[in-house]
């Protein structure tokens, strides 16, 4: 009876060491990605700034056909391309997602949503069994519908809390940062 029990506690350990590998394992092959699309410098600031905070690659969205620089014609392009529901073609190869388990899609808000090659993105990508966290800058009109509106290209995805960020986010923006990638259960470096 001693052997018996002996041997089932053996056991037990051996299963408990397993199961704890396999979980630090699993801990360990969780990746982050931070997909974006900056035009003015905005977003890549903030994105600079995400990537001091925590252990992330970065995939920066490039439009095969350049926005133009001058702001009020930017604006008239992005205003056509949203009417439209326009898919605009990306320069590159996409990242593959099945690396990572969560991805931060971050943009500018143009016409009170992301830029539509942000939906050329979305709409190529596989989303099952994805965490999805959005951040956008903007010019002082907030982050309007940008994270529900992204939602409905994501199907199978679960959603994060948003971020929105004034301009390039001022003298706050890092603490707001830790606060949000803390809210959304990312390790901080």
């Amino acid at each position: 009876m001693k052997r018996l029990i002996i041997a089932a506690l053996v056991a037990f350990a051996g299963a408990t060491q397993a199961t704890a590998a396999t979980d630090d394992t699993a801990k360990e092959s969780k990746k982050t990605l931070i997909v974006y699309y900056s035009w003015g410098g905005n977003t890549r600031h903030v994105v600079e700034q995400i990537r001091k905070l925590i252990d992330a690659e970065v995939y920066e969205l490039t439009p095969e056909k350049a926005y133009p620089t001058e702001y009020h014609q930017c604006t008239e392009v992005a205003k056509r391309e949203k009417e439209n529901n326009a898919r605009p073609a990306l320069k590159g190869e996409l990242p593959d997602l099945s690396k990572y388990d969560t991805v931060i899609v971050g943009f500018p808000i143009w016409w009170g949503t992301f830029p539509m090659l942000v939906a050329t993105f979305a709409d190529a990508a596989e989303w099952k069994g994805k965490t999805v966290i959005s951040f956008c800058t903007h010019g002082g009109g907030g982050a309007y519908d940008s994270d529900k509106d992204l939602q409905k290209l994501c199907p199978g995805a679960t959603f994060g809390k948003p971020f929105s960020a004034y301009g390039k986010g001022g003298s706050s923006l890092e603490k707001e940062l830790r606060a949000w990638l803390s809210a959304n259960k990312l390790s901080l470096k």
